[in-house]
């Protein structure tokens, strides 16, 4: 006589085969989720950079520094719903690379180097609270007229 239809131990093994795929799966798509996130905020981190960039060789050498160089908020349209990302800035003299405060007119001099910092908070792998990000470089200015 011959059987038709499953066991019920082959019925089990082929749930629990379908189960760890799944699972396998969603693990998968959420840490490339939050990788993508990651990511995109890097890079808009860096287009902040890029921007405070162009504000600083279109600041004049000794005058002070404007405070709207202090935060940006752009807005971003991720998967069709837009999204504020807030980035802190910070461009400050950097006395130990040898700045001296002579581009925002706190000391005398031809040249100076500016440490630039871009922050933003994202939240933590484990989503349990969050984390703050930052990139940050050291940028040489001169005066316009200096050797």
């Amino acid at each position: 006589m011959r059987r038709r239809g499953l066991s019920l131990v082959e019925a089990v093994v082929a749930v629990m085969v379908l189960a760890t795929v799944v699972l396998a799966y969603l693990s998968v798509a959420r840490t490339s989720t939050r990788a993508a996130s990651q990511s995109r905020n890097y890079a808009m981190a860096s287009l902040v950079a890029q921007n405070v960039i162009e504000e600083i060789g279109a600041h004049i050498y000794g005058q002070p520094r404007p405070n709207d160089w202090l935060e940006f908020s752009p807005l971003v349209i991720i998967e069709g719903r837009e999204s504020r990302l807030k980035f802190e800035v910070s461009v400050e003299s950097d006395p130990e690379a040898g700045g001296n405060g002579s581009f925002f007119g706190d000391a005398r001099g031809d040249v100076d180097i500016l440490l630039v910092k871009v922050a933003w908070v994202e939240p933590k792998p484990s989503d349990q609270g969050s984390r703050r990000q930052e990139i940050s470089f050291h940028l040489p200015v001169r005066r316009e007229n200096a050797l």
